[in-house]
């Protein structure tokens, strides 16, 4: 009964979650976008980039959103590959 109380009241735990985590998404959607336009050898440059940032002092938190961005695109990519093999082309394992 309280507990169903609360629920109505505050929501449920993964709905404030959501909300209070949603900024951070709409931020790494943003981060996301140029790097669509880098090529795999300038993304893997980004990566050598975020850790110097890291090591001049810039924190995690204020790198997390291009990081998780750059992840996203890499991921992307990966997804649309295509393998060539004996029997032809097939898509990436896992697609």
């Amino acid at each position: 009964m309280i507990t169903s109380m609360m629920q109505k009241l505050f929501g449920k735990k993964s709905q404030r979650d959501f909300k209070r985590l949603q900024p951070l998404l709409e931020e790494v959607k943003r981060a996301r976008a140029p790097f669509a336009a880098l090529d795999d050898d300038a993304l893997r440059a980004k990566t050598e980039e975020f850790r110097r940032r890291h090591a001049d002092g810039e924190s995690l938190d204020d790198l997390l959103p291009e990081a998780y961005g750059l992840v996203w695109e890499a991921c992307r990519r990966l997804a649309e590959r295509r393998t060539a093999g004996r029997s032809g082309t097939a898509p990436w394992p896992g697609t």
